[in-house]
């Protein structure tokens, strides 16, 4: 409810793109990764910058 909705504004201010990923942000990567046969053993961050902090 409200507790958690706050949760996620604040955890998405600590973030450089200002919110927490939508399973829209996440969904073009994941079909990238599962349509590529040749690609194997990699790790995406889809973190909306957080690594580069």
């Amino acid at each position: 409810g409200e507790a958690k909705s706050g949760y996620f504004n604040e955890m998405g201010g600590c973030i450089p793109a200002g919110r927490i990923a939508r399973p829209a942000d996440i969904a073009p990567a994941y079909l990238y990764l599962m349509q590529n046969e040749f690609m194997t053993g990699e790790t995406v961050h889809i973190d909306g910058g957080q690594r580069l902090v």
